[in-house]
C-alpha cells in the first residue's frame, strides 16, 4: 500500500477572510503530486478543509489513508504563516 513519505510545500494562494486555499506538494512511493486546498473558518472550533486532485493522478485512496496528517499539516502552517489570532 502507498504511503506518503514527506510534505515536501504548501503554498497559499489566496485568501479571503476566514477562507483560504492553495497547493500541498508530497512525495509517496518515490513519486510528487501535487493536491489542491481550501480551508473555511466558520464559528470556531468549525473548519472546513477540502483537498482536490492537482494533478490527473488518482491519489483519493491515499488522501483518505493520510487525510488526518495532511490536515493537520495544513493547518499547523496555516497558524504559523497567517497567525493563529488572525484565523479565529
Amino acid at each position: 500500500m502507498e504511503s506518503i513519505s514527506e510534505i515536501i510545500s504548501i503554498d497559499i494562494e489566496r485568501q479571503d477572510g476566514r477562507m483560504f486555499c492553495g497547493t500541498l506538494e508530497f512525495r509517496y512511493n518515490k513519486r510528487v503530486d501535487v493536491l489542491l486546498w481550501t480551508v473555511e473558518w466558520h464559528d470556531a472550533p468549525e473548519v472546513m478543509v477540502e483537498f482536490f486532485p492537482g494533478t490527473s493522478r488518482d491519489v483519493t485512496d491515499l488522501v483518505r489513508q493520510h487525510q488526518k496528517m495532511l490536515i493537520d499539516e495544513l493547518l499547523d502552517t496555516l497558524m504559523k504563516r497567517i497567525g493563529k489570532e488572525t484565523l479565529f
